[in-house]
């Protein structure tokens, strides 16, 4: 809710420069305080009762023209042992395509790129969690400060804010998962984790 807040502080902000993105930004913050007052009471997914893992990132893959540049490590968890439905479904098809969007973004500028995924299993506050990473082709450090705000405040550019990943994030923390970004110091690559708990999956 603190994430509905801002946003419409933002809009109250913006509401005399740029009324029509003041009016959308405002319609968002109710929707999104709608879902998280009442989860049960939203439409539907139109997509099936369930898909693995697996089948969610095709989808959104698929959606985006992207599937090509999507690729699974091996050895490690298989993407089609878990399952997911329901709003969990919704809040992940909406993150993971704010994430591969950007991701390829930067894939389709460099040559023989990909955009490498893994699952791992965790406990973390005695809670299971499934943490999907998504390890892109972007090489270099963060400017100070964003990793830490990427998917928890809007980012400014350009003179606007950019709530793409803002509302990402506040679907993910709205199911009990969570989303973050961080500069991997080791191979000096940009890494998005997307997390889910472990319990709402079927």
């Amino acid at each position: 809710l603190k994430c509905c807040d801002r946003l419409e502080a933002i809009a109250g902000e913006l509401v005399v420069t740029e009324p029509v993105f003041a009016a959308s930004l405002a319609e968002l913050q109710a929707q999104v305080r709608e879902c998280v007052d009442s989860p049960c009471s939203g439409a539907e997914t139109t997509i099936g009762d369930s898909l693995t893992l697996d089948e969610v990132v095709r989808l959104v893959a698929e959606e985006r023209d992207l599937a090509r540049w999507i690729k699974w490590r091996t050895g490690i968890l298989p993407p089609d042992r878990y399952r997911v439905s329901g709003r969990v479904l919704t809040a992940l098809r909406i993150a993971l395509s704010e994430v591969l969007e950007n991701s390829f973004t930067a894939a389709s500028r460099i040559p023989h790129s990909s955009i490498s995924l893994s699952l791992r299993e965790h406990i973390r506050g005695g809670r299971s969690y499934i943490a999907m990473k998504v390890v892109h082709p972007v090489r270099g450090s963060a400017p100070p400060g964003i990793s830490r705000r990427v998917f928890r405040v809007p980012i400014s550019r350009g003179g606007r804010p950019h709530i793409g990943a803002f509302l990402a994030g506040t679907l993910m923390r709205g199911i009990g998962g969570d989303i973050w970004f961080f500069v991997d110091d080791a191979n000096e690559r940009a890494v998005t984790v997307i997390e889910i708990p472990h319990e709402v999956m079927p």
